[in-house]
């Protein structure tokens, strides 16, 4: 498997449909590149990882 390979993307469409149903609106361009940052750094990714490697681990899994 290519290593360069993205599994996990959030489109622009994505976030504006949460916005929608979160605040009843769409997100202009400057509080879209904001929530950007944001998303970036705030994103667990190595826990959301961690866990799904642990349960496959699990005899459930299996």
């Amino acid at each position: 498997m290519n290593k360069e390979h993205l599994w996990c993307t959030i489109a622009i469409a994505d976030v504006q449909r949460v916005a929608q149903e979160t605040v009843g609106r769409e997100l202009s361009r400057t509080e879209l590149e904001h929530l950007q940052a944001q998303l970036n750094d705030n994103l667990d990714w190595y826990n959301t990882i961690s866990q799904a490697v642990q349960q496959l681990d699990e005899p459930s899994a299996n």
